[in-house]
């Protein structure tokens, strides 16, 4: 199925609220989506991913997110 839209859902590791972005399409099915360093922390950030395609059906990345998320970490 063609992914048509995907959103990057993104948390200070210190928060609960999830914020978005929409991320954009790069070509061979690659979506690039960026976070302001104005969002980001010291503490560390939480994300996942959501992508729609042409029949409305919905996926994130992880699986089980929001529940289930990726994590990092900056580093100086």
């Amino acid at each position: 199925n063609e992914i048509i839209g995907a959103t990057l859902y993104f948390r200070r590791q210190v928060e609960s609220a999830w914020s978005t972005t929409q991320m954009n399409p790069q070509g061979n099915d690659t979506y690039a989506g960026t976070i302001n360093a104005d969002d980001m922390s010291s503490a560390g950030m939480h994300y996942y991913i959501e992508a729609i395609d042409q029949y409305s059906n919905i996926g994130n990345y992880p699986d089980g997110a929001p529940a289930d998320y990726l994590k990092f970490d900056l580093v100086e």
